[in-house]
């Protein structure tokens, strides 16, 4: 089995009410999931705004945010697969409690380096490393995990509200990183995000999901290769997924070097640091709300379009390096981009699956996103340093707007993704 056989009161009848934006909120279970995942997320943002400004500090280079960026991420190109492996088999509860275990283990570790003067920057590669192991295993697991305590019908608008505390986290936890840096030091940013782990694991503990049956005959191998050529066989699949990919590379990719842009181009210090990433989280929240009220009356394709339009505007806008204030509008939208792109990809992914190879490719998803994001950091960090952070962020909104005007010739303006049928 994947799940342990659930306590009696898992397997009462699921509350009728639960089909518009908030009718997930009536299942207890996804509420508490839903609440612990956000402070489980706001630890993530604590460590990712302290990570990268302590190594600007440490180098002066956006080289080595783009090195940070590929030692936390880079590990979700054998991890990711893996985990959706795993998710397919095993207790997808378990191996959650087991990576968030993990990833605090990792905060707590950069706390103790912290107080002992003993932090250097390998140090830290080392355990970006291991944090990212446990980060993508976790993620791929999250989101197989989501379909197993909600009805099909309400699937849609779970994936919306998740999609909305993913990014309220991102809103508050990098303002929260820049007022502890700014007020007290970075072990203390490591230590609350160790500590903020704890909701969720302790909502874990207690949480008895629908019960999945599964077959483990399948070799590990043979059972990536199973979930590779679903993807590919299926246009819905590959579109959603390629895309995903697409824009982490030149969007995503973006925000780990928003610690160099803020230094160097917009000369403030953590605090306005924080909350410049924190702009991309509020209206990334925003945006949010929106999917979750208007849910399929607008199609994803068209969404997906609007998003890399929204995403190219801001990189122009953020890049052109005008005032402080031109750089938190240009965030705010890449916020709005990055919800209206990334929510559309996975609400069109999870209701073309079904639940047997639902961990495998949701993990494909996710390499392709956390691949994606470290090299476009690297790449744009390696630019950055020989012509300008600017001149990048100028020109990776333009390859999104590209890729925007040629979509209706190459992936049929994403009208792949519009479709809810089964895989």
């Amino acid at each position: 089995m994947a799940d342990e056989k659930p306590h009696a009161s898992s397997t009462a009848p699921i509350p009728a009410r639960t089909a518009g934006a908030l009718g997930p909120f009536r299942l207890r279970l996804f509420a508490a999931f839903w609440w612990g995942s956000f402070f489980a997320h706001a630890a993530v943002w604590l460590q990712n705004i302290t990570v990268p400004y302590l190594v600007y500090e440490m180098t002066g280079s956006a080289t080595w945010l783009g090195l940070a960026a590929v030692a936390g991420h880079g590990p979700a190109l054998i991890a990711s697969p893996l985990g959706g492996v795993l998710a397919d088999r095993y207790s997808r509860r378990v191996l959650l409690i087991v990576t968030l275990v993990m990833k605090m283990v990792v905060s707590l570790g950069l706390y103790m380096l912290w107080h002992q003067n003993a932090l250097e920057i390998g140090s830290i590669l080392a355990l970006l490393a291991l944090n990212g192991i446990a980060h993508t295993v976790h993620l791929a697991c999250s989101s197989a995990f989501i379909p197993q305590i909600v009805p099909r019908k309400s699937l849609a608008a779970a994936v919306s509200l998740n999609s909305i505390q993913v990014n309220l986290s991102r809103a508050i936890g990098p303002a929260i990183a820049g007022f502890v840096l700014s007020r007290f030091d970075a072990g203390s940013a490591f230590a609350m995000s160790g500590v903020s782990y704890l909701p969720l694991v302790g909502v874990l503990v207690f949480a008895r999901p629908r019960r999945i049956e599964v077959s483990r005959q399948q070799g590990t191998w043979h059972a990536l290769l199973l979930g590779m050529r679903t993807v590919a066989s299926n246009r819905g699949l590959a579109v959603s997924v390629f895309t995903a990919g697409f824009v982490s590379i030149f969007g995503s990719g973006i925000q780990p070097l928003a610690a160099g842009l803020a230094s160097e181009v917009y000369e403030v210090g953590p605090e306005g640091f924080g909350w410049l990433v924190s702009s991309m989280g509020i209206s990334s929240a925003a945006a949010g709300v929106l999917l979750a009220v208007i849910n399929d009356r607008v199609l994803r394709s068209t969404m997906v379009r609007a998003g890399f339009l929204f995403y190219a505007m801001g990189a122009a806008i953020a890049g052109a390096g005008i005032s402080y204030a031109t750089a938190i509008l240009g965030f705010g939208l890449l916020g709005i981009g990055h919800t209206f792109v990334y929510v559309s990809c996975a609400t069109a992914l999870q209701l073309q699956l079904s639940e047997d190879l639902r961990g495998r490719v949701t993990a494909l998803y996710m390499t392709a996103i956390f691949v994606g994001m470290p090299l476009g950091a690297q790449l744009g960090g390696f630019i950055g340093d020989l012509v300008g952070l600017p001149i990048v962020l100028i020109g990776y909104g333009s390859v999104m707007c590209a890729y925007t005007l040629t979509s209706r010739f190459t992936l049929r303006s994403f009208t792949d993704m519009d479709g809810e049928r089964l895989a």
